[in-house]
Order: structure tokens, then C-alpha cells, then sequence
């Protein structure tokens, strides 16, 4: 726990986990496309943030990124992010779906045939990005 300088409120510490969907799997190329956080947009525990503090995160996680499944370090098939990136507008996919400004969107290619596999029969769903954050 600690104390918030400015305001004085007593916050604490907490890990968040964020998952989303699958929204596109390449199987023939092995690439699984989707948004990793959107602004504004409330995650599994009502929490949201701001397009700033998702980039900011998102540029925080490249230099190391790693992959796991199931937040499990020691459970690390062999998986690469190849693309990172910040939505500059928002857009409309071609099936109705829209991706706001400011989203994280991730590409990672999946070597790995069981992973593979695992993501076509939707035993693995999609990305989950896990953190700590201080909540008033």
C-alpha cells in the first residue's frame, strides 16, 4: 500500500489482466492479429485507461517483450511478436467491427503446431496483457 502525495487517498497495489479475443488467425502463415487494449473501453475488472497510457505501455513491452501462455513463464512455445503498433485513426473492419483510435493492435506468429492447434479449436482465445497498477 502506499499514499497518494497529491491527494492524500490511501491506494493500493494490484495486478490486472486484460484479455481479448482472437480476432484473426492466420493458419496458413501462423499469425494471430488482435487488439491488445482499447482507450476507454472497460476490461474484465470495470477498469479502463486513456490512448496516452496505452502507448505508453505498449512502448514499455516491445523492448521485452515475451510470450507465455497462461502467464506461465516456464509454458513458452515458440511464439513472436512481429508487429506492434498504435492505431493512428479509427476503422471499420470489412465484418462491422470497429477499432478505435489510439488502440494497441499486436501481431504475433505462433511456430508452434500445438499452440496452432490449441488456437483452432478456441482453447486458447486470444491475448491477455497483465500488470500492476495502484488503484485509489
Amino acid at each position: 500500500e502506499g499514499e497518494d502525495a497529491v491527494k492524500g487517498v490511501k491506494k493500493e497495489e494490484i495486478v490486472l489482466a486484460h484479455e481479448v479475443e482472437v480476432r484473426k488467425f492466420d493458419l496458413e502463415r501462423g499469425l494471430v492479429y488482435d487488439i491488445v487494449y482499447e482507450p476507454n473501453v472497460k476490461d474484465t475488472h470495470g477498469d479502463f485507461t486513456t490512448a496516452e497510457e496505452i502507448e505508453k505501455a505498449a512502448h514499455e513491452f516491445l523492448p521485452r517483450a515475451a510470450t507465455d501462455v497462461n502467464h506461465d513463464a516456464n509454458n513458452n512455445p515458440e511464439v513472436a511478436v512481429v508487429e506492434s503498433y498504435i492505431e493512428p485513426t479509427d476503422l471499420i473492419f470489412p465484418n462491422g467491427e470497429t477499432v478505435r483510435k489510439g488502440a494497441w493492435v499486436l501481431v504475433t506468429k505462433v511456430f508452434d503446431e500445438s499452440l496452432k492447434e490449441s488456437i483452432l479449436k478456441g482453447e486458447v482465445t486470444g491475448y491477455s496483457l497483465e500488470g500492476k497498477a495502484f488503484r485509489l
